[in-house]
């Protein structure tokens, strides 16, 4: 889970609260038993996740069919396990209030959009951010057929908070701001609040992103209009006596004030927001707030307190969470560099090889299964064809004579056996094939991905950002001085330092980004969905690790460094000129002293 999602408020209908009664239910006290657990979201969620589960025992024990009020139920149980950052469990119960909502054509609309906008948050806190929009749009429909522009404005600040997650930030300002638009109509004092919540979280991420560019003009703008939203939305929670949505709102301020160098007070709103999240048990928000609170310190430079904090968060960060113990070990590598405390450092860094591995492990269990699914079902529909020709030939020869019959049966074996053979024989041409292909797209020194592989990727990766707006980074990297270490020590030598940089550099990216040797010492890494700021970052990362990571050869250890150019890859920067313009960077780069990382500008000219 990304660490700023937390600030990220998907606002859900809020009812009064009342105790759950212990006496005998029935279908018509469902919906408003719902709304009173749904309610304690923001009060006490583990309460709320007791008495959910509590009712759905006695429904089931009590033999009640209500399909719409156990929907309900489940939704109301699903929106508390969400803030107590328990996801999956939430999701668990959302789609058997999916299977219940898909068999009431007849329910009201507005549960239709409640169980619908709660499954988006649900899927979109896990990052499925296809399903969530789906769930979304489908809330926002449901809203509109019967003019509840209130849910309509609900559904839109939650398509603003998918769009501020994947980086998107003008669309995320536009449905944020059209929500804002909707509530204030409404006079849902509420939904003003929330959706200032995360236009103030926008407006930090947007503040990062100029930091990140050097635009510190920018950023400052970008901080104080968060700090603006933020105090907006604590007035409206303070006066609606919220305590979650005051917890979120002192986050916001704590962030913007740290942004704009106010450190001292933010860690007054970072303290009362903690102390908040842990009285009403919201988990998620009160590891973003130990991350926060680390961030205040750290910009006291009071390191020790800030890595207890970031260790507390790691500590709370669920074991299965990969994406949130990934964000907070991150910053904890950094801390620790800051620290000068290189082998913690080094240590978070290999467990942050381990968490992207098992990302990448993950993604690719559930491709394999997928493909073996499908493989499973086309096989069936193979065998059930033989059986079916198979049977029409015994009949017709049944017809005839009984003699026939067993030549048609034994005729029938013996094609079944050629197709097997002919089967495997396909099989196999088919894997050589692959193989093959393999090889092709293989450097077969490093391993890693060659030109022509990377070539097609990159050429993938632009038609995809003309069709979606996308924006992807190339870094082209060049080791330092390659040539000397060549003629110093041989090419057997040169090429164990060329396979120790593939390793650094292939180990240190994403699963879902991709490095290829480019050709001689030069390597191209693809970051996909990445600004250029982002592409920066991570190349002084690359820079840093095998200036620091020694090679050990045949030759003894060999200390090496390498330059680098980064470049945007758009839907108006083509491949070529992409590449052209990182390579560029990286000769400006070499002149100016090498062993650095420098971003392209328009109108570089590539060296020769």
């Amino acid at each position: 889970m990304n660490p700023a999602r937390r600030f990220l408020l998907p606002w859900l209908l809020l009812l009064p609260t009342s105790p759950l009664p212990a006496q005998a239910i029935d279908c018509d006290e469902l919906p408003r038993l719902a709304a009173e657990i749904h309610d304690l979201r923001d009060e006490d969620a583990n309460a709320g996740v007791a008495r959910g589960e509590a009712l759905l025992e006695r429904m089931y024990r009590g033999d009640l069919d209500c399909a719409e009020g156990e929907m309900l139920v489940l939704r109301a149980l699903g929106s508390n396990l969400y803030v107590l950052g328990r996801p999956h469990e939430g999701l668990v119960h959302m789609r058997r209030a999916l299977e219940l909502l898909d068999d009431l054509p007849d329910v009201a609309p507005e549960s239709r959009a409640e169980v619908h906008l709660t499954a988006g948050v649900l899927h979109w806190e896990l990052e499925a951010h296809d399903e969530a929009i789906s769930h979304y749009l489908a809330s926002m429909r449901a809203s509109e057929a019967v003019g509840d522009m209130t849910a309509v404005a609900r559904a839109a600040g939650n398509i603003g908070n998918l769009y501020n997650t994947t980086g998107d930030f003008q669309r995320a300002r536009e449905y944020h701001e059209r929500a804002l638009d909707g509530f204030e109509q409404a006079q849902w004092q509420l939904g003003v609040a929330g959706t200032l919540v995360n236009l103030a979280a926008l407006a930090g991420r947007k503040a990062r992103a100029h930091e990140a560019d050097d635009d510190l003009a920018a950023a400052e703008e970008e901080y104080i209009r968060m700090l603006e939203d933020a105090r907006g939305a604590l007035a409206l929670f303070e006066a609606l006596d919220n305590e979650r949505g005051v917890a979120h709102a002192r986050t916001n301020i704590a962030t913007a004030l740290v942004g704009l160098g106010r450190s001292h007070e933010a860690l007054e709103h970072q303290k009362a927001a903690l102390a908040l999240q842990r009285e009403v048990g919201d988990r998620g928000g009160e590891i973003q707030s130990l991350i926060s609170l680390a961030r205040v310190k750290q910009s006291q430079d009071n390191l020790d307190e800030a890595a207890e904090l970031l260790d507390a968060a790691v500590a709370l960060t669920p074991e299965d969470n990969l994406s949130g113990r990934y964000a907070v070990v991150e910053l904890l590598s950094g801390l620790e560099e800051a620290r000068g405390d290189y082998r913690a450092a080094l240590e978070h860094h290999k467990t942050l090889n381990r968490l992207r591995r098992r990302i990448a492990d993950n993604q690719m269990a559930a491709r394999v299964e997928e493909t073996r699914l499908a493989l499973e079902a086309e096989q069936r529909d193979q065998e059930l064809a033989l059986l079916r020709r198979e049977a029409e030939i015994a009949d017709l020869r049944l017809e005839r004579q009984r003699t026939a019959s067993v030549i048609a049966a034994l005729s029938a074996i013996m094609l079944l056996i050629l197709l097997a053979f002919v089967f495997t024989l396909y099989r196999g041409r088919v894997q050589r094939s692959r193989q093959l292909e393999q090889v092709a797209r293989t450097d077969p020194l490093t391993e890693l991905s060659n030109r022509r592989d990377m070539m097609e990727r990159l050429e993938t990766a632009h038609r995809e950002s003309r069709g979606t707006g996308d924006i992807h980074s190339i870094i082209l990297a060049d080791i330092d001085d390659f040539k000397q270490i060549n003629d110093r020590h041989g090419h057997a030598v040169g090429d164990e330092v060329l396979r120790h940089v593939a390793t650094l550099l292939s180990d240190a990216v994403r699963g879902r980004d991709v490095v290829a040797r480019w050709g001689g010492e030069e390597f191209l890494v693809l970051l996909q969905y990445t600004e250029v700021s982002g592409g920066d970052a991570v190349a002084g990362n690359l820079i840093d690790l095998v200036a620091t990571h020694p090679a050990r050869t045949a030759a003894g250890d060999l200390s090496l460094t390498m330059t680098a150019g980064v470049a945007g890859l758009t839907a108006e920067v083509p491949v070529d000129e992409a590449i052209r313009r990182a390579d560029a960077a990286m000769y400006r780069g070499k002149e100016s002293g090498r062993n650095r990382h420098v971003v392209s500008r328009e109108g570089d000219v590539a060296g020769t």
